[in-house]
């Protein structure tokens, strides 16, 4: 039997579906590993692109909302302490486009950290933009 409750915003939500979810990512991130002594990377970030693909192809819509949530994140980190007066615009590339990059890269490169997808992904693909003056924000 699902006990259904209402959030503040009024949807609907599945108690146990939450709690396979919950379960599902929790699993997910006790299986991290990372060959570094002291990590300068922790959460899926820090997983093996062959982990992140093993794991796509088993529940592609969980894992994409988790890692690529962790991957929007810490490219606006980087964006927001840039101090050369210039930024990654990231709504230049669509989302999709994003993914598929990553996923791809991944597909490729399953030795190397996720998050060395989503480096290339901001670096490479992401174009380069000049802050704007502080007066026209």
């Amino acid at each position: 039997m699902c006990v259904e409750a209402r959030s503040h915003l009024g949807a609907c939500v599945r108690e146990q579906s939450t709690i396979y979810g919950i379960a599902f990512v929790l699993g997910l991130l006790s299986q991290t590993t990372n060959s570094i002594a002291d990590p300068a990377i922790m959460g899926p970030g820090s997983v093996t692109c062959g982990k992140f693909a093993a794991d796509y192809r088993q529940n592609p819509d969980q894992v994409d909302s988790l890692f690529f949530t962790w991957a929007q994140g810490f490219m606006s980190g980087f964006n927001i302490t840039e101090t050369t007066g210039t930024y990654r615009d990231m709504a230049a590339v669509p989302i999709d486009a994003q993914k598929k990059f990553i996923l791809n890269y991944c597909n490729q490169n399953p030795s190397l950290e996720y998050a060395k997808a989503v480096m290339e992904l901001y670096h490479y693909k992401l174009p380069l933009k000049k802050t704007a003056p502080a007066s026209s924000r």
